[in-house]
């Protein structure tokens, strides 16, 4: 039975009107022409999907469909779902390029044999590191950038089970604890806690131990994205003064009045920090080999040669 999946995206906009439907994975595409998913939406179709959402796919603003095939209707739901993770990773892929706040809601599984509407949804919301709620206007070369990471390095997990208790079990990587936590802190609205969010992302990827944990995670993202001198010392002091935040509300405190004026600037700083840390594990599959590796040892030798390198 053939079906199409579709998502409306928010917070995004393309400077331009697509011509043809881009394809970002294999049958996976991104439009934001309503005449490209309209011969797969049926009058009966939309009436089930409903005025609203209708109203938005047809709005021009962008959308994601994929065109698939399921064997029994049973499959539909975790297609559903599968789609919308493939949608989430996406979003990482726009992040990666520069910060944004870009979702989606309802996904739509439309049976193209009969008439059969699923729909489904995650509880992901990803919001900017300055709290604002701005859209994110991209051009054709930032789209293929996005397009390119996500086609290339990212990608929804593929199991649909739900770990019994909690997702922190034995065969979790470090990365993948570590991306967890950056989808925490990625969806937090409250400044704060966003910034404390990015301080245990540091952590996941790069503590080997507790002890002095600011100062051992501080001085190894200096150490491995710093170019010079001087990047390296804004790194350390950027992540120190963060780790001030996260101190104060996760020990019972309240943020001070210094700290209250400078933490949009703290959230933004983090959320670049954070980035780049990602965009270096994505490129480099040596260190991210080495981060999951299950020998500290490993990494606290490769930390010291570069601490004391020259």
């Amino acid at each position: 039975m053939n079906i199409v999946y579709i998502t409306a995206l928010f917070g995004i906009e393309l400077k331009y009107k697509v011509k043809t439907p881009i394809e970002m994975k294999k049958n996976i595409f991104i439009s934001n022409n309503p005449d490209h998913i309209k011969p797969y939406l049926k009058t009966e179709s939309l009436r089930a999907i409903g005025e609203l959402e209708a109203g938005i796919l047809y709005s021009g603003k962008p959308f994601i469909f994929q065109i698939g095939h399921v064997l029994v209707k049973d499959q539909i739901p975790n297609e559903t779902i599968l789609f919308l993770r493939e949608v989430q990773a996406f979003h990482i892929g726009l992040w990666l390029i520069r910060d944004c706040g870009v979702n989606n809601e309802l996904a739509f599984g439309v049976l193209q044999d009969e008439l059969l509407v699923h729909s489904n949804g995650l509880t992901i919301y990803n919001v900017r590191s300055d709290g604002e709620k701005k859209t994110h206007v991209i051009d054709v070369n930032e789209l293929q950038d996005a397009i390119d990471i996500y086609s290339k390095h990212l990608g929804g997990a593929h199991n649909t089970d739900i770990p019994e208790c909690t997702l922190f079990q034995a065969g979790l990587s470090r990365t993948g604890i570590a991306f967890y936590h950056l989808q925490t802190a990625r969806s937090s609205e409250d400044l704060a806690i966003k910034v404390a969010h990015y301080c245990t992302f540091f952590e996941s990827i790069l503590s080997t131990s507790t002890s002095e944990l600011s100062h051992q995670v501080s001085e190894r993202a200096a150490l491995l994205l710093g170019r010079s001198k001087m990047d390296k010392i804004e790194i350390f002091k950027g992540i120190k003064n963060a780790y001030g935040v996260r101190s104060r509300i996760f020990h019972g405190e309240r943020v001070s009045k210094k700290q209250l004026k400078d933490i949009s600037k703290v959230s933004i700083f983090t959320d670049k920090i954070a980035r780049m840390l990602v965009n270096k594990l994505l490129k480099d599959q040596d260190l991210t080999n080495m981060i999951n590796s299950v020998d500290t040892a490993t990494i606290e030798t490769y930390m010291l040669n570069k601490l004391f390198s020259n």
